[in-house]
């Protein structure tokens, strides 16, 4: 583990296998990859070493792993748009502290309108690759009833070559909106989805699993559900 300092522009972990870096300016895992490889998360080059927009209008998209207020289809009637997300909420700047067992703490700021503020707890295993994120909403402030709001984490992988989804009980997707080149059984309880380069769709999945192959590498992403949680319908998992 390593701080470049009280206040630092970045944060990295490594274990010697994989090295990941946090930017708490933007609220953002930047990096997660194999040491002295390729990051295998999709940065975007237009926005390197800027922190965020001043025009209200452009949402600053530096790729990374981040988080959001879920669910989007209440953005139209609170903010009169569905993208981008509120201004607010993202980009997001975070407090950050080593806890004992080498986790690392991001606190944001209270989060208006919505009137909580994110706290995520960051630990990479000591040997191997494995990467835990334990993300909450801490509600500060009285919330609108009428909109409530929950954890929505969204990573952007690095051209994979496909993504696998273990879906929940053999349920199928919903259509995907926009093309997507391929979407097939891969085994029991398993779709293949292989994007279209180029053409912007999305898959709305239940599924508790996803893994992109990328670069050789197979990257897997899992969510717990805990007993009486939630989802809208065929939003548990998104690909887009």
């Amino acid at each position: 583990l390593s701080l470049h300092d009280a206040l630092p522009i970045s944060c990295r972990l490594s274990n010697g296998t994989v090295d990941v870096v946090i930017v708490p300016a933007i609220g953002r895992i930047m990096r997660y990859g194999y040491a002295g490889e390729e990051n295998l998360l999709w940065e975007n080059p237009a926005w390197a070493g800027r922190t965020a927009s001043t025009q209200p209008d452009v949402w600053a998209n530096f790729g990374g792993e981040k988080v959001l207020p879920w669910p989007q289809s209440d953005w139209t009637a609170r903010f009169g748009r569905d993208w981008p997300p509120p201004r607010g909420a993202d980009p997001l700047a975070y407090h950050i502290k080593m806890m004992p067992g080498g986790v690392l703490r991001m606190v944001s700021a209270v989060v208006e309108p919505f009137g909580y503020r994110v706290v995520r707890e960051i630990h990479l295993a000591g040997i191997g690759t494995a990467l835990s994120i334990m993300t909450r909403f801490e509600q500060m402030t009285q919330s609108d009833p009428r909109y409530p709001v929950a954890i929505w984490t969204v990573t952007q992988w690095r051209a994979p070559d496909f993504i696998l989804a273990k879906m929940v009980d053999g349920s199928p997707p919903l259509p995907s909106m926009g093309q997507f080149k391929s979407i097939e059984p891969a085994g029991s309880n398993l779709l293949r989805i292989e994007r279209q380069p180029g053409v912007s769709a999305k898959l709305g999945l239940e599924a508790d699993a996803l893994a992109a192959q990328i670069a050789g590498h197979s990257v897997v992403q899992r969510a717990d559900r805990l007993n009486g949680q939630i989802w809208q319908n065929d939003e548990r998992a998104q690909v887009y």
